[in-house]
Order: structure tokens, then sequence, then C-alpha cells
């Protein structure tokens, strides 16, 4: 359980000339979900998500992180403003029909995207948005992390979680998510 009322704000920030401090925030894209339907971070605002990046040929590590992001997911099942968005970091394998049948491992909720789109923008999401840390030298295995970024609505980076985590982890990030919940509607209330 978290012991503060809030989360952090994670990457560079900086402050403006009214003196506001700025944070990091996801940029702008446009892709593509399992359902064949675009996203953008236009359509994730006002929602909190939890990304992370896979691809449909992993057959250890990947199938081992979706099944926890499963369990999370199942949580927030039919929560409008909570989604999930695993991006392919494969996407010359992973078209449209394939993350499509990928999707139906996991009884796919209305709230859980797996996407793909050109490499190029995948990558440069992962690096710069959304601060993903791979391991290894080859350009799959760097976006091969077991990283899973909680942002909030809008669209800040307000957790970092390993995916492959215990059940510890899986319930850290499912409270880190009812905090932020709560937050945005404490916010809601004061407009």
């Amino acid at each position: 359980e978290y012991k503060t009322s809030t989360l952090p704000y994670l990457g560079e920030r900086y402050v403006n000339q009214s003196g506001d401090t700025v944070y990091h925030e996801i940029e702008p894209f446009k892709l593509t979900t399992h359902l064949g339907v675009p996203i953008t971070k236009d359509s994730l605002l006002g929602k909190i998500h939890l990304a992370s990046f896979f691809f449909s040929t992993c057959p250890e590590v990947c199938p081992a992180i979706n099944n926890n992001i499963n369990l999370i997911v199942h949580k927030f099942r039919n929560i409008s403003d909570m989604h999930f968005v695993s991006y392919t970091v494969d996407p010359e394998t992973d078209s449209v029909a394939t993350l499509a049948q990928y999707a139906e491992r996991y009884e796919n909720p209305l709230n859980w995207h797996f996407v793909t789109g050109p490499k190029s923008s995948i990558y440069r999401l992962a690096e710069f948005s959304y601060l993903a840390i791979g391991s290894g030298a080859s350009q799959k295995n760097w976006a091969h992390t077991e990283q899973l970024t909680l942002v909030d609505e809008k669209g800040h980076i307000r957790g970092i979680f390993q995916g492959r985590g215990d059940q510890r982890t899986i319930n850290e990030i499912i409270d880190a998510i009812k905090l932020l919940r709560l937050e945005k509607n404490r916010a809601k209330k004061k407009l």
C-alpha cells in the first residue's frame, strides 16, 4: 500500500516563464489497435493507462508479463477511464490480424489495446515517451523491456513497475492505479 496520497511525477521537468512546473508527458502519436481502429495520445487523454512493450512470438518473458497485466486488467475490467496499452516491438510480424488473434488469449476486454504501427514510431515512444529501458544490444532486445509504465489522464508518467513481478508487485500496481483514480476524482470535484 502507498503511504502517500499521491504518486510522484517521473521524467524530466522544468519551470516555465510563469513559474509553473511542466512535467514530462507522452508525445503525440497515431497507431492502430488489434481491432483495426486508430489509437492516439488524444484518445488516451482523460484516461489513466498502463503501457507495456511486447511481441507475439516471444516465448517466455512477454507471456509472463501479459499474464500479470491480465490479472490487473480484470480488476479494472469495467472501468471506462482505465486502459491498458501493449505496444508490439515487432510490427513486421505483429499485424492487426496477428494481434487480434493474440488478444484472444486474454478474453480481451474493451480497455486492453494491443497496438501496432511503424517500428520507428513505436521505438521512439518506448524510449522518449514511456522512458522504457530495455535489455541487450540488438534492437529487438532493446525494447524487449519488462517495464510497465503507469500514465495519468494528462499523459504524465506516475509509476514504473517490473512487469514480471510477483503478486506483491501486481498489488502495488493495482494500488497505484486506485490512487491515481482517487486523485483524478478529487481534481474533478474541485472544478
